[in-house]
């Protein structure tokens, strides 16, 4: 379940800036660009290593340039939402003392995940990052194109 405030690791103003900075820098350092323009497949989640990619990438990069910055694995949780037109999207959801903020390449506004507009399918278990949590049970279809198990095989590779 996604937090509205709680018991995230101890988060500085400095912090927080940190997380819009890197939010930001990121949106603006990689050319959108859909897995099958880039990789000639439907779905591939990875690091972007030549500045170009699509939501999952971007959500991927942020987590990994936020760990290497002393933010903790358990607090930055890859996430699979439905956006407004019932399109599959992944965003990067940050745990903090002052809930779940989510970074999007949608936006460079960090947002709370309850006012994103979006319909939240899956996250990222804080525990364990090869599970995952079913946050919608009653839709039991992954939104297009998101393919997570792709994910598990390169999130165990990120460690």
């Amino acid at each position: 379940m996604l937090r509205k405030a709680g018991n995230g690791f101890a988060e500085s103003a400095k912090r927080l800036e940190q997380l819009d900075e890197v939010n930001r820098r990121i949106n603006r350092a990689i050319t959108p660009m859909t897995d099958i323009e880039h990789y000639g497949i439907e779905d591939y989640w990875t690091i972007p290593k030549d500045g170009k990619g699509d939501c999952e990438d971007y959500a991927l990069l942020k987590r990994h340039i936020l760990i290497s910055m002393g933010w903790p694995t358990s607090s930055l949780l890859m996430t699979v939402v439905r956006i407004e037109n019932g399109e599959g999207h992944a965003v990067l959801t940050a745990r903090t003392k002052f809930g779940d903020l989510i970074l999007d390449n949608r936006t460079d506004d960090l947002k709370p995940w309850y006012q994103t507009g979006y319909s939240y399918k899956m996250i990222q278990s804080s525990n364990d990052p090869q599970v995952w949590r079913d946050l919608d049970p009653g839709d039991d279809v992954l939104p297009t194109p998101i393919a997570v198990p792709q994910l598990l095989y390169d999130l165990t590779h990120l460690r």
